[in-house]
C-alpha cells in the first residue's frame, strides 16, 4: 500500500519532533451521508500524518485522529490520563528495564491470530521472542540486534571456565566500562530459557560473576575485556569484518548467540470496541516497510534485501553472513517479552548477590 521508507525519516533520532497534545484528524468526507469511523492513533504526529491521511483518501468511511506519543513512556502516560486510544505505534524506549513494556503487554490486545492471517514473514526467532503464553501483543517493525564477541576461536564450555582465560590474558571477563547493574541487564536475556525451566545453576554463577566484577559506568567504551558488548544496527553492523574471523558470539554457558531489542512497536489497546478496523489500518504499516534509520527491518524479505544491498555497496561477504547469522539465530528479546520473565530474573540475581550466595 506504501512505501513508508519515503513517509517516514528515521525512527528513535534526534530529528524527530515529539509533540504534545492531540493532533487534527486526518479525515475525507465520508460517501453516502454515513458518519465515518473514528479511530484514535498514538504515534509520532511528525510523520504519522501522512500514514493517516493516505489510508483516509482510500477508506473514506473512516476517520484517523493522532494523538501525538512518541514512545511507550510516553503511551502509558496518555493511557493513565484516561486519553482514550485504539492503536498505537511507538518506540520501546526501555530496552534494558522492562517497566514500561511490561505495563504495554497489560494494556495491549492479542493480535498472534491476525498477524497469522496476514502471513508475514519475520526475520528469525523475532516472533516467537516477542510472545508469552502463547499470545503476541506487540508487534515490532524493526530491531536492533545486541551481542557479545570475544576474539577466542571457540566458545568456552562456561563462565568459570571463560574468567579463568581471561585471567590468564590479564583482563577483565566483562567490559570495566560497565556497572554491575547495567551489565546484569545485557547478561539477563541469555538466560531466559534456564529462568523459565527453573534451572538455578547458571544464575547462582552469574550471581557470583557479577558480585566480583569491577566496574563504573563510562561515557566511552574504556578497558579492554575479553568479551566487548556490541550493539548491531544497518549501519554499524558491517563493521564485523574486525571481528567476525576467529571470534566467537554470545556468553559462555548459553546457546544464544545474540538477542533483539526491538525498537517500534505497535498494537491494539486492550478493550478497544473498534478492533477491526484498528488492525485493517495498523496491518498496512508491514507492506513494503522499509526503515530509512539505522534499525533492522523486522519483515525478513526487508531483511534479506538490505543484506543484499550492503553487499552490493561492496560490503564484504564474511560481514553480511555475520549479521545474518546473528539475526536468524537469536530466539530472545530485551527486555524479554515474557512479560516479567526478565524484571524476576533480575530481583532475583540481585537477592544472590547480596546474600553472597
Amino acid at each position: 500500500m506504501r512505501n513508508l521508507k519515503k513517509i517516514i525519516p528515521a525512527f528513535g533520532l534526534a530529528a524527530l519532533i515529539a509533540l504534545s497534545g492531540c493532533g487534527e484528524a486526518a479525515e475525507t468526507p465520508p460517501t453516502s451521508g454515513a458518519e465515518p469511523e473514528e479511530l484514535v492513533l498514538a504515534a509520532d504526529e511528525a510523520w504519522a500524518r501522512s500514514a493517516a491521511e493516505e489510508y483516509a483518501a482510500e477508506n473514506p468511511g473512516v476517520k484517523i485522529e493522532i494523538i501525538s506519543c512518541r514512545t511507550a513512556t510516553e503511551l502509558v502516560s496518555a493511557l493513565g490520563r484516561g486519553e482514550a486510544v485504539d492503536m498505537y505505534l511507538v518506540q520501546l524506549d526501555d530496552p534494558f528495564t522492562g517497566n514500561v513494556t511490561e505495563e504495554m503487554w497489560g494494556l495491549s490486545a492479542d493480535l498472534k491470530a491476525r498477524f497469522a492471517e496476514l502471513g508475514t514473514e519475520l526475520v528469525g526467532g523475532l516472533e516467537g521472542a516477542m510472545e508469552y503464553g502463547g499470545e503476541l501483543r506487540l508487534l515490532p517493525l524493526d530491531f536492533t540486534l545486541y551481542t557479545f564477541i570475544s576474539p577466542l576461536g571457540e566458545m568456552p564450555a562456561s563462565l568459570p571456565e571463560a574468567e579463568a582465560l581471561a585471567e590468564s590474558a590479564g583482563t577483565s571477563l566483562f567490559a570495566p566500562y560497565r556497572d554491575r547493574e547495567n551489565l546484569t541487564a545485557w547478561l539477563l536475556p541469555y538466560l531466559i530459557d534456564s529462568v523459565s525451566s527453573g534451572d538455578t545453576a547458571q544464575y547462582r554463577e552469574l550471581a557470583r560473576l557479577l558480585e566480583n566484577h569491577e566496574g563504573e559506568m563510562a561515557p566511552a567504551e574504556e578497558g579492554e575485556c575479553l568479551f566487548d558488548m556490541r550493539f548491531l544496527n544497518a549501519s554499524a553492523s558491517f563493521a564485523l569484518p574486525a571481528y567476525a574471523e576467529g571470534c566467537v558470539f554470545g556468553v559462555p554457558g548459553s546457546d544464544a548467540r545474540a538477542f533483539y531489542s526491538p525498537n517500534l512497536v505497535f498494537g491494539i489497546v486492550s478493550g478497544s470496541e473498534k478492533a477491526d478496523a484498528a488492525w485493517d489500518f495498523l496491518r498496512t504499516f508491514y507492506d513494503g516497510y522499509a526503515p530509512d534509520g539505522e534499525a533492522f527491518p523486522a519483515v525478513k524479505a526487508e531483511f534479506d534485501r538490505l543484506i543484499g544491498e550492503r553487499l552490493g555497496e561492496g560490503a564484504p561477504p564474511e560481514a553480511a553472513a555475520a549479521v545474518a547469522a546473528l539475526a536468524y539465530g537469536a530466539d530472545a528479546a530485551a527486555p524479554g517479552m515474557s512479560q516479567g520473565e526478565t524484571l524476576r530474573a533480575s530481583a532475583e540475581l540481585q537477592a544472590l548477590i547480596s546474600a553472597g550466595e
